[in-house]
């Protein structure tokens, strides 16, 4: 890979993942408000505010980690084999949005639960492939590769 198109992935790749990542904390951080609402619990904009931002500083070594791993092995084969190709404009979201479903199940098969306890309905699970699919159309719309002919 030519140090450019190593230069601008790396451009593209940062805001992608961190979109993605800000994205999958907040809405796993609101999913599990949620549920705990619907037993009844009570929860201010304080409680709100401070539960979001902790989980996205508390979540950041681990689910921050998994989300970069996911996002690279995704972004670094469908950036650059798409390259020429005029669907790349679908292809790379959906293909970040496959890439956290994947990273998300490979978790729960693994661990044998949830780790990330925001995804235990399909609304959680479909937000965080949301999240992915955002940092990949980013990452789009930032990346320029080098393309030789």
């Amino acid at each position: 890979m030519p140090l450019a198109t190593a230069t601008s992935f790396t451009r593209a790749f940062i805001p992608a993942w961190l979109v993605t990542y800000i994205l999958a904390s907040v809405s796993h951080t609101q999913m599990v408000l949620l549920s705990l609402a619907e037993l009844g619990v009570s929860i201010d904009l304080s409680t709100l505010a401070s539960s979001t931002l902790h989980d996205i500083v508390g979540l950041l070594p681990i689910y921050g980690s998994l989300i970069a791993a996911a996002l690279f092995v995704s972004l670094s084969v469908t950036g650059f084999m798409t390259a020429r190709f005029s669907a790349r404009r679908v292809l790379v979201p959906v293909a970040t949005g496959v890439a956290m479903l994947v990273m998300l199940l490979l978790m729960e098969h693994l661990l044998q639960f949830h780790l990330i306890a925001g995804t235990r309905s399909v609304l959680g699970l479909a937000l965080q492939i949301i999240a992915g699919a955002c940092g990949g159309a980013l990452f789009l719309r930032i990346f320029r590769p080098s393309v030789h002919r």
